[in-house]
Formats: structure tokens, C-alpha cells, sequence
């Protein structure tokens, strides 16, 4: 700096004033990272995971590593720059970990040779170990740092050390208050930081259907890059590369390969490369064609200033063998799938983007989706599409979804209710057909219809069960595959042989059950919703009245709901079932049994509201588990798959007399959201502790999800 050489001999922290002086400060950006060595999964917590949220494998499957993310390197204020750059230190450069979270993977053409995805909210954690990979000894109350030598041992920097910066008496402070401080020398602590950007994940298998080698996937890496930055005429160093082990869709032990932007933020470069899949591999393939004919690399085609420290990992001729004739001609549209003749187009987005996409270049007044598939997988309100038709119906979109007959009579009496509330929700029009509709040109199921009166937009599905609305539509994740067709023509009208359903019809009550159709009784603030929701019960349905005021104990409650998956629906149900001790009718013995789903990627890499789903398992597990065994001593917590459990959300208590209750709840808990005046985030980053504890406090003011309708819970009393 200014022809000066400075040695940096510590950081600058972040401090948190503590509530009394002699306490141990807390520094804002010291937190755990990991990665899991069964799945690949990797990323960042502030407290110490036990186990992965991916897989569920424990710690003896997972590296950490504590790490700070620094708010700046400090010089020693004793130190005497020079001039003399003939003795660089020099730290060994650390691969990057890569998140893409919970993005959709989509089926190469080919779906043989693998898969891809990409997101535009990834994460790279970058990385320093200090000269000898051991990592750093830290001082918390100066921030004097120094590598470790070895694992256990203080560097000799550190010991007996006079403050970074200088004291309050400069030199006459003869040593660090931190010397005497047990906690406040850390070991083995890393310097990293984490940022988001745009990233590319491919998966790739070679003719025989194994997955690649290390060398193979990273000297692809490479020559990808430089084949999507001539496609798109920028330099190099606007893209990332890497190479890392992960596991492919059927569990192997896989290579990915990733780009990614390396502006924070993203730039929206690596994001084109989807779209531009069989020109980049041809253009690759020409990339490795190298004009000083190498025997692996050289600076003519695959070395340059990031690859320096993977010389070993690259071969041109390894990858060159990969992209053969063959390989690159699977990369364009299988005759089975060309649905709508030679105006096919392979959809290589996932479906909600696509749509996004046209959307956005062309006028829409229209939007048609296809439903049907197996019913067994139907998810109305936790539809991946469902944002996005709330969206169009703001914009006065006109919405309409078409169902085959024989699919609406397989629904269950809760799907059908789902149907409906999100029919009247998104104000849609709803119709039946008599057998699902296909393409003109195939017997590939239509999906989705968008269009105006000069513009129509067509997607049909490789397999018709892509078309249940679920978390997964719209995605590769079973294999499907989409063909997308735009043309400058009128959308068709409605079929004549479709007829409109009424929703009356979706509602019926079972047999022997009594209806209560709920509009706003349960609003107001949450620590009463267990207190109106009993109260309610009671004036409804009479004998329920005399069993909870009565003298008979109850024996068990067993509550089933495929979605307690975010801290609201763990608070409303334990409002809701801690509510009965106020009635005097539970006793030691009485056991509780919540069975629920097990936790599967979230859409929220970061949660941060109480709405949003818990990322890990086993924090849920433990929070649900903390909490509610103070009010219920035998309290047992089951997850299954979600298709294991019912899609009906039911809670039963059972009587020591016999008695049994059984209440069919629309929606579960998950019909309440919280106000929008109601400020909503949620420590999901910090201890089991600390969660139950923000938890127990919370008491927030919750409304209904959908005003415009009723929702219905159905009750039952059998002797």
C-alpha cells in the first residue's frame, strides 16, 4: 500500500455489548460451517449442527468448522512497514463450498447422461486455514490472530500478548485482558465468508452410465466456462469454476460441476447457460480441441490464473473422450417427445420459470393448467404454481384448470376441500373433462396453456403424473420431462365437452360427522386460539361439553398432520392441545402421539420468518419434543414420508371410558397466517433453547388465510 509492505496480525470484530462488564462478549459473524460426507449437502449455522438436515446422518458423517467472518484485517499498532516484497507468505488457496439449497434438477435431453439445475440464491463459502490448514488462534477481546502450528498448541504470537490496537495507557497497558480469559483465546478457528450469487449445477454420466471421475468433471468445469463466456462475450473472470463430490439421483457417489457468477448478487450469466445447453456443449467440445496440441493442458487452452492450483485435475483429452459424436447429438429433442411436431422445443427450465418467462415477453390474458396425474400426490394448497396464479389473479388474469372426471372422484374429501379454497382464493374457474387432454401431435398429456389473441404458449409433460399439483410440479425431480411450443395464434377456446364444477360439490361431510364451518372465531391473538377453538367446539356439539368438563380422565390424543413444518403451526397446535389442561381432564398417564412428515427441502435457503419451514429435522424434533413434554410426560414424535400418512388432517382423543373424538380439520393449523402489522421473524440460527424459549413468549395476533372462505373442520363422538 502506497509502496509499503503491511503484515496483517489480526481482525477487526463485530462485538455485541454484554449485559454486565466482566461477561463474555458475543461476536456477530463466528458461526459453524459444515459439510456432510454422505450427500455432499454443506452450509452454515450458528450453532453446532449434530446432523445433517439433508440426510439425517450424525456428526461421524460431518466435517465442521468453526469459522469468523471478520469485519476487517488490523495491522499491530507496534508494527514498522518496509518496502522489501522479496518474501510473500503464502496461504494455500481452499476450495469453495456450494449450496443451491433446495432448486429443481431437470433431466438432461438425454435423461440418460444425467441432470442439471441452477438457482439464483446460492451460496459460496469461501475459506482460509491459516499456513499450516489447522487454522487460526484467535483473540476475542483484541483480535490478534496467528496460524496454528499444531492442533492443541496457542501460537508463541499469542502467548503473554500486548492489544492489537494498543490500550487505554498504549504501551504502559503492559499485556491483552485476554491472556487471563479462559474463553477468549479460540483454536482452530477458520476466516471464511459466505456470499449469494447465481449458480449452475451439472450432473453428468458418461456412456455407460456411470458418473465422471474427479479429472474428467473439473477439466469439463473449465472448458464449460470458457465456452459460456465466448457465447455470451464477457471475460473469464466474470465466471467461477469448481468440481466437488455430491451424490447423483440415484444415490452414487457422483462429481458435480458448477459455475457460478462471481459478482455478489449474481450478474445473470451462469443462469443463460440452461437455455444455451446444446450450443455450450459443442462449443465446449471445441474448447478442448487445443491449437498447441497438449498433452493435458497448457495456457492455449484450459490453464489459467484459478486453475494453477488443479493442475492434476485436468485433462483435455479425458474430457474430449466424453463429448463424442454421439454424446452431443443426445443433446437435441427425442423423436418421442416432439409433441407438437417440428415447432418442439425441449423446455430445459423448470416449469413455474418457463411460464415466468413467457409471460414476461409476451401479452397474456389467459393461463390453462392440466391437472390429473395420481391423486395420491395432489397438494392444492402447498402447489409450487400457487404464488404465481395469486400473482396473475392481482394482474386480472383469467385462470382455469381443467381436471379429468375420473381423477375428481379419486379425491379425498380434505383434497377436494383444498381444491376448492384455492379455486375461490385465486378466482379460477373450474372444469372437468372427460379423459386428459393431450397435444395434437402425440399422446404426451398437456400441461399448461398461456396465451392472448396473437400468442400461444403450449408445455406438454413426458408423463401424465406430472401433472398432480404438488411441491414437486413443474420440476424434473421424477424424471419428467416438458416440450414447450410458442406460436403466433389465437389460444383456443374451452372445449365443449368440459363442464364447469360447482364447489358445493366439493364439499361434502363425511357420514356421521357434524359440520362447523369457521369464518373468523379463531382470529385474534394466538396464546387464546386453544381457548376459542374448545370454546366453539363445545357450543356446537353438546356431549363434548359434558366430556371435557367432566370427571373421566383422558386416556391418549393422537394428532396426524402432514405439515408441521414451520414454528406458526408448532405454536397454534400446542396452544390448541395445552388448552385441555385447563379443563381438568388430563392426568400423568395421558400420552400424546404427533405423527407428521418428515422435513423436505425448503423453497427458503435462509428462514428467517415463523412461517417458514425449519431446515433441519432434528432442531424441529427436539424444539416440538422440549416443549411439549411439559405438558404431556408421555409424548411420543413420529415422521414418516408424506405419502405414508394420510393427507387428511385428523386429531382423536380417547377416553378412559371408551370415548373417542375425532375431528377432521380443513387445513390443520395452517389455515391461520399471522397479521401483516405483526412482526414476524424467528431465531431459527440459534440453539434448540433459545427457539423453545422464543416460542413460550410469542404471542402473536393471526388471522384467517382465506376471509373469502370458510373453513371446515368436521367432529365425530363415538361411544
Amino acid at each position: 500500500m502506497d509502496g509499503r509492505v503491511y503484515r496483517s496480525s489480526g481482525v477487526t470484530l463485530n462485538w455485541q455489548i454484554p449485559a454486565e462488564a466482566n461477561a463474555q462478549p458475543e461476536i456477530q459473524n463466528l458461526r459453524w460451517v459444515w459439510r456432510c460426507n454422505s450427500c455432499g449437502s454443506n452450509g452454515i449455522k450458528i450453532v453446532m449442527p449434530t446432523n445433517c438436515p439433508h440426510c439425517g446422518n450424525n456428526t461421524s458423517n460431518l466435517t465442521t468448522r468453526r469459522y469468523l467472518q471478520p469485519a476487517g484485517f488490523a495491522v499491530d499498532i507496534r508494527y514498522k512497514p518496509h518496502n522489501d516484497i522479496s518474501m510473500p507468505q503464502y496461504i494455500s488457496v481452499l476450495d469453495p463450498l456450494i449450496s443451491l439449497g433446495s432448486s429443481d434438477w431437470i433431466p438432461m435431453p438425454n435423461a440418460y447422461y444425467g441432470r442439471f439445475r441452477y438457482t439464483r440464491q446460492g451460496h459460496i463459502f469461501h475459506h482460509s486455514n491459516g499456513l499450516y490448514g489447522n487454522g487460526f488462534a484467535l483473540c476475542l477481546r483484541c483480535g490478534l490472530a496467528d496460524s496454528m502450528i499444531i492442533n492443541t498448541e496457542i501460537p508463541t504470537m499469542l502467548k503473554h500478548h500486548k492489544r492489537l490496537r494498543g490500550g487505554r495507557l498504549n504501551d504502559g497497558e503492559m499485556f491483552c485482558p485476554g491472556n487471563d480469559a479462559d474463553w477468549s483465546i479460540l483454536k482452530n478457528i477458520s476466516l471464511g465468508v459466505s456470499t449469494q450469487t447465481e449458480i449452475f449445477e451439472l450432473q453428468l454420466r458418461d456412456d455407460h452410465g456411470q458418473p465422471l471421475d474427479k479429472v474428467t468433471a473439473y477439466t469439463l468445469a473449465i472448458a464449460l466456462r470458457r465456452a459460456l463466456c465466448q457465447l455470451l462475450g464477457i471475460e473469464e473472470n466474470e465466471i467461477g469454476t469448481h468440481a466437488a463430490s455430491s451424490r447423483n439421483e440415484q444415490e452414487q457417489v457422483a462429481y458435480s460441476i458448477y459455475l457460478y457468477d462471481n459478482a455478489s448478487g449474481g450478474a445473470g450469466y451462469v443462469s443463460q447457460a440452461a437455455l444455451l445447453l446444446p450450443e455450450l456443449f459443442r462449443k465446449t467440445a471445441s474448447v478442448l480441441d487445443c491449437s498447441r496440441d497438449c498433452d493435458s493442458a497448457c495456457q492455449g487452452c484450459l490453464l489459467t490464473y484459478d486453475t494453477q492450483h488443479h493442475l492434476d485435475d485436468l485433462n483435455r483429452h479425458a474430457a474430449k473422450l466424453l463429448l463424442s459424436g454421439a454424446y452431443l447429438n443426445a443433446l437435441d429433442i427425442p423423436q418421442h417427445l416432439k409433441a407438437f411436431g417440428s415447432e418442439s422445443h425441449l423446455e430445459l427450465e423448470p416449469l413455474v420459470l418457463a411460464m415466468n418467462r413467457e409471460w414476461q415477453r409476451h401479452e397474456v390474458v389467459i393461463v390453462r393448467i392440466y391437472l390429473g396425474g395420481d391423486s395420491t400426490y395432489w397438494e392444492p394448497l402447498a402447489w409450487k404454481l400457487n404464488d404465481q396464479l395469486s400473482r396473475l389473479n392481482a394482474e386480472d388474469k383469467k385462470l382455469q384448470f381443467i381436471v379429468p372426471e375420473s381423477t375428481l372422484k379419486t379425491l379425498s374429501n380434505s383434497q377436494k376441500s383444498e381444491l376448492a379454497s384455492l379455486v375461490t382464493f385465486i378466482n379460477a374457474e373450474l372444469y372437468s373433462s372427460e379423459s386428459v387432454s393431450v397435444a395434437n401431435e402425440s399422446n404426451l398429456p398437456l400441461i399448461v396453456e398461456i396465451g392472448s389473441n396473437d400468442f400461444r404458449g403450449s408445455w406438454a409433460a413426458s408423463d401424465e403424473k406430472a401433472l398432480a399439483p404438488s411441491s414437486q410440479w413443474g420440476s424434473g425431480e421424477m424424471g419428467t420431462q416438458y416440450v414447450f411450443c410458442r406460436k403466433k395464434e389465437l389460444i383456443p377456446v374451452q372445449s365443449k365437452n368440459w363442464k364447469k364444477v360447482k364447489l358445493s360439490e366439493l364439499n361434502g361431510v363425511p357420514s356421521g360427522f357434524i359440520q362447523l364451518v369457521i369464518g373468523n372465531e379463531f382470529d385474534g391473538a394466538s396464546i387464546s386460539f386453544g381457548e376459542r377453538v374448545w370454546s366453539l367446539i363445545n357450543k356446537k356439539v353438546p356431549e363434548m361439553d359434558l366430556l371435557l368438563n367432566g370427571s373421566t380422565k383422558i386416556k391418549k390424543i393422537h394428532y396426524s398432520d402432514r405439515y408441521l413444518c414451520s414454528p406458526l403451526t408448532i405454536l397454534l397446535l400446542h396452544n390448541l392441545l395445552s388448552e385441555l389442561v385447563n379443563f381438568s381432564v388430563l392426568e400423568e398417564n395421558t400420552s400424546l402421539l404427533i405423527q407428521t412428515a418428515k422435513l423436505g427441502y425448503s423453497n427458503i435457503n435462509s428462514p428467517l420468518k415463523i412461517y417458514h419451514d425449519w431446515i433441519d429435522g432434528n432442531d424441529r424434533k427436539m424444539i416440538v419434543t422440549t416443549w411439549f413434554e411439559e405438558f404431556f410426560k408421555k409424548f411420543s414424535w413420529e415422521e414418516k414420508s408424506k405419502f405414508d400418512l394420510p393427507h387428511e388432517r385428523k386429531l382423536e382423543i380417547t377416553w378412559e371410558n371408551g370415548k373417542l373424538l375425532t375431528v377432521i380439520l380443513d387445513q390443520g393449523v395452517g389455515s391461520w397466517k399471522l397479521s401483516p402489522a405483526i412482526k414476524s421473524q424467528f431465531p431459527f440460527q440459534s440453539s434448540v433453547e433459545e427457539q423453545v424459549k422464543k416460542l413460550k413468549i410469542l404471542n402473536a395476533l393471526i388471522e384467517s388465510c382465506n376471509p373469502l372462505h370458510s373453513v371446515n373442520w368436521y367432529v365425530l363422538i363415538k361411544n
